[in-house]
């Protein structure tokens, strides 16, 4: 709950002038292009470096969005400037990066998965907590104004007590559409690991955490190419199972399923269904920070959609901004790096639960947090002035 003291400090960092927060993008693959789409909005933030191992690659992000400079790993950790690195490198990296960062004193705002070890998720925590620094990780979508909305209706009993739920993520392979997809097949992707953080964490601030699971994987026999750029034609080894279908026990007695597939050319199922004692709920893509939220109560009349607050609508970065305030107010990113434990627990869990045909449990917990402002201001962010140009870098892969 946030109080009165909180809602000061809130008000005072908005109207105390002070200097950016100092930020590099580590990683300029595909997904860097939504960050940086959107980190050019806060004011709170100054982008200083763009770096990865390809520095034409790096080179091009700074030219494409004018943010930063290309620079190597090396001088994004010896620069005294830079208070928050934006890991966006493969997930297999997030741990070997993420301590490295963490051990150089920068704050980090990594990429889902927080690890693709259990263990590597705990350390790092255990590591930031040692050093007074903060961890933040994806996905942000939460805090957007779509699913803020579904969690404060819950919350406000609109359903009454949720009883079970279904998630489905249901697509056909991002080699459509990736040029270079290799990474999703290989051991810390795969679907449930690229896109199950979406659905786990929204399930889990709908419903608590989760406490036991049981799965099964498949590998299908589907040849995987690369659909379009340099690489189009060439052929994927596949590592990692291409569908997960796990059945999930959280804390409060509720169940759900969920559903994560790359074998899928067409889907009817809603992403999210949530089902109460007095109600249901349809949610849209979780990984989408807007979208209409519909309501069914008990006693009939269908489903209808709830009015959305004012909130946060658009693109990677809003968690970014986050932790920078978090910097700033000493409170507690929002983007909470024990839900992203939790998460890796739970995906860690299904695959145990697959391999051994058995119910494995969670041992992690994690607690739900704040509500989002209404009030984007408190991140210095300063709207979108010029649509037109919005739209061309929204362009850009």
């Amino acid at each position: 709950m946030t109080t009165d003291t909180d809602t000061d400090t809130l008000i005072d960092s908005r109207l105390q002038p002070k200097q950016p927060t100092g930020v590099a993008v580590l990683g300029c693959g595909s997904v860097s292009a939504r960050y940086l789409r959107m980190l050019r909005h806060f004011s709170i933030l100054e982008v200083r470096h763009c770096a990865d191992l390809d520095p034409e690659r790096a080179q091009r992000r700074v030219q494409e969005f004018g943010l930063g400079k290309p620079s190597t790993w090396q001088e994004v950790l010896d620069d005294p400037d830079v208070a928050i690195v934006v890991n966006l490198t493969p997930p297999t990296e997030h741990a070997a990066t993420t301590e490295a960062a963490l051990r150089a004193g920068k704050s980090v705002y990594v990429e889902k998965p927080l690890a693709t070890d259990p263990e590597d998720a705990r350390r790092l925590l255990a590591l930031a907590r040692e050093s007074g620094l903060l961890l933040a990780c994806a996905p942000d979508t939460v805090l957007g104004r779509g699913p803020q909305t579904a969690i404060a209706a819950v919350a406000a009993g609109e359903i009454g007590t949720p009883v079970h739920a279904h998630a489905s993520m249901l697509r056909s392979g991002p080699e459509i559409w990736h040029p270079d997809a290799d990474f999703f097949y290989r051991p810390g992707a795969g679907p449930l690991h690229d896109m199950g953080p979406y659905y786990l964490s929204m399930l889990v601030h709908l419903m608590g955490p989760v406490t036991a699971v049981s799965a099964q994987n498949r590998i299908s026999d589907r040849e995987r190419v690369i659909g379009r750029g340099p690489r189009a034609g060439e052929r994927i080894e596949v590592a990692v199972p291409t569908v997960t279908v796990a059945s999930l026990d959280f804390a409060s007695g509720a169940i759900a399923t969920l559903v994560c597939s790359f074998d899928a050319w067409a889907a009817t199922s809603p992403h999210i269904e949530l089902h109460g004692t007095s109600g249901s709920l349809v949610l849209p893509d979780p990984n989408l920070f807007d979208g209409p939220i519909q309501v069914a109560r008990a006693g009939g009349g269908g489903l209808q959609e709830l009015p959305a607050p004012p909130g946060y609508v658009y693109d990677r970065g809003i968690g970014v901004a986050d932790l920078a305030l978090a910097l700033r107010t000493g409170s507690v990113p929002k983007a909470d790096p024990g839900l992203a434990l939790h998460v890796v627990d739970v995906m860690n869990a299904a695959f145990q639960a697959a391999e051994r045909h058995t119910t494995v449990e969670v041992h992690s917990t994690t607690t739900r947090t704040e509500p989002m402002p209404t009030d984007l201001s408190v991140y210095g962010w300063t709207g979108i002035a010029d649509p037109e140009e919005d739209a061309r870098l929204a362009k850009i892969r």
